[in-house]
This record gives structure tokens, sequence and C-alpha cells, in this order.
């Protein structure tokens, strides 16, 4: 039972782990055999995706001082394997975008305004934590932006209403 509208799902690629988050800042993961949760975790969740393996989980948060922040959780623990905190000036921002290569290697997310998204910023990590790339989207229009990485991790592409990047 959620209480709360489901906001997101991810499936990993063979269909064996489900995560899920919902508005009342519940996020849980579940194994296909069992409808008990391996976890659950709280706080606010903005973004979410699953390793293709079902091993890692990224989320799109905040910190507990309310700015955005990007963490990887391994699937057997509700502590965080790695927090970034993506923007140290705006408690408004928030990260919109997630999402983890196939080969679980890099996770790519993208922080922008809370409400209209006039700026912004993407970002790519390695499976550490270690910021490896990241880069202004000044432009960036709209509520809705996204990000999607490719299979190893070397191109990156965005879109909002506006700009398609790669």
């Amino acid at each position: 039972y959620w209480g709360s509208a489901v906001q997101d799902i991810v499936i990993s690629h063979d269909g064996s782990y489900v995560a899920a988050y919902a508005s009342n800042n519940y996020a849980k993961m579940f194994n296909r055999s069992s409808s008990a949760p391996i976890w659950i975790i709280t706080g606010t969740i903005d973004s979410m995706d699953i390793s293709a393996d079902g091993q890692y989980i990224a989320i799109g948060t905040q910190t507990s001082d309310s700015y955005p922040a990007v963490r990887l959780y391994h699937r057997e623990s509700t502590t965080p394997l790695w927090e970034y905190q993506t923007n140290n000036q705006y408690t408004y921002h928030v990260v919109r975008a997630i999402e983890i290569s196939r080969d679980g290697n890099y996770v790519s997310a993208i922080d922008s305004e809370s409400g209209c998204c006039r700026s912004g910023r993407l970002y790519v990590f390695d499976k550490v934590g270690k910021d490896i790339f990241s880069q202004s989207l000044y432009d960036a229009e709209g509520d809705h932006i996204s990000v999607s990485i490719s299979d190893n991790g070397s191109h990156v592409v965005t879109a909002d209403r506006s700009y398609t990047r790669l």
C-alpha cells in the first residue's frame, strides 16, 4: 500500500527488480518473487532509475538542507553508496531527470529550477560518485526535461520543450 500517488516506477532489464516512488516521499524496491519490499527509503524524491541488472538505484533527491542531490544505492542497503549535491546556491532546484547507463558504470542527471526550468545543469558521474562531466543548460525550457545515456556512458542526450542536445 502506497498511501499516495506513485510518481514513477522503474524495472531492471530482466524484470527481476522493480523500484518506485510516491508523492508521500517513499521509495520502495521489490524483487518480483515477493510483494514485500526489499527496502524502503524516505525523503523527497524527484526522479529515479534502476540499473539493467537491478544492482543499483539512482535517485534525484534533496539534502537535509533542501539542496538538490543525486544518490546511488545498492539494492541491498538503504544507506547511499554516495551522494552528490548538485547545486550549492538554490534550494528551489530539483533533480528532474536521472538515468544509469546499461553497463551500470555511469549516472547522468539534470538539476533545474522547480516550476520553470530556465536554468539547469547536466551531470555525469562514475559509479563511485565522481563528477566526470557537467554542463550548463541555461536555456532549458518547460517543466519536463529528460536525459538518456548510452549503454557504455559515452554519449548523453538531453531534451526539453525547445532543445535536444547530444
